[in-house]
């Protein structure tokens, strides 16, 4: 079975490393999706797990389950009408260049779902929305 790729927000990565038994956590440790975040993300996720004090070895643990891709000087401003939260734009981004259809969000009210989907083929789901259709679709 071909696995299927998916794009990560920060939100789901931080999630997925303080509950071992949510369905981020879950969405992280499966083998049968390839997963993505971006370069920018780090950052970012490195300014939350020193709010949170989390352990930075967990942060990097957690992105070697993952496949990191390349924004480079990215025009973001092509992604402001796809986010209500312009600090969001980099996420959307990087599902489209990381070709996924499937963009995993605690915060889908961050993201215009109906344009992502028009726009690029991507859909927008939280990981318990994308977990159940895992598991309707025999891939979990």
């Amino acid at each position: 079975m071909k696995p299927l790729s998916v794009f990560l927000d920060s939100d789901v990565i931080v999630s997925s490393c303080l509950s071992a038994t949510g369905a981020a956590n879950l969405l992280l440790n499966q083998d049968t999706l390839i997963k993505f975040y971006t370069n920018i993300q780090v950052k970012e996720l490195q300014i939350v797990f020193d709010r949170l004090s989390i352990n930075s070895t967990k942060l990097t643990e957690t992105l070697q389950k993952c496949v990191q891709v390349e924004l480079k000087s990215p025009n973001l401003n092509l992604y402001s009408s796809h986010t209500t939260d312009l600090n969001d734009r980099h996420i959307v981004a990087g599902a489209v260049v990381s070709h996924t259809k499937f963009l995993i969000s605690y915060n889908i009210k961050h993201f215009q779902a109906e344009a992502i989907k028009r726009d690029f083929g991507i859909n927008t789901l939280t990981p318990a929305q994308f977990l159940q259709f895992l598991r309707s679709t025999g891939k979990i």
